[in-house]
């Protein structure tokens, strides 16, 4: 899900999630018996759906790696079950993606590839760009059960991922244009070997 800061009054816009898939590793480094340093790295999808008052549709689905670093509190419940509180910043880099533009009835107006990076002088008609860098915080809750732990998690995202225009003029003012930042919801299984 991506979240939207619009500022142009004259439009309306809902936005909402799309389902991705999420996959990495996890190192747990104990600090105590109750606290540990718990670094990821993760292939995240991230994206969203936004449908503006005139019944069309943006639909956006991009790739990230990143690397969440959590510090976590470990509560134990009984013997073979834990339950973990943890939160933490999180860096991530866009690595590619797909967007698609609909009609009111679903027809393809266009669609192309996303690309991360500074926007170049000149692009395909097909490319959306976006900044490559993206980080925030995320926090959340993972119970264990034996070597299985189930994780809810929240990120939320902390960087405008829109660019800056090439060509900026003398009275440019970011505070004009929209802004949109990453949010996203999380349920992960983790196996600790």
């Amino acid at each position: 899900h991506y979240k939207a800061n619009v500022l142009d009054q004259g439009r309306d816009e809902i936005h909402s999630s799309r389902l991705g898939g999420q996959f990495g590793i996890i190192f747990n480094t104990k600090l105590s018996n109750a606290f540990s340093i718990r670094p990821e790295l993760l292939l995240s999808s991230k994206g969203g759906v936004i449908e503006y008052d005139s019944g069309e549709k943006f639909k956006r689905k991009s790739t990230y790696m990143e690397v969440p670093i959590n510090l976590s509190y470990k509560i134990s419940i009984s013997e073979s079950i834990k339950v973990d509180l943890f939160a933490g910043p999180y860096v991530a880099k866009g690595l590619g993606g797909k967007y698609l533009y609909e009609d009111v009835d679903d027809e393809v107006i266009s669609e192309g590839t996303v690309r991360f990076g500074k926007e170049p002088q000149d692009f395909e008609a097909d490319e959306l760009w976006m900044k490559g860098f993206d980080a925030g915080f995320n926090f959340g809750v993972g119970v264990h059960l034996l070597k299985f732990m189930l994780v809810f998690n929240y990120q939320l995202g902390l960087t405008n991922t829109v660019p800056d225009p090439k060509n900026k003029s003398d009275d440019y003012d970011r505070g004009i244009i929209d802004s949109y930042s990453n949010r996203v919801s999380s349920i992960s299984l983790a196996y600790f070997l």
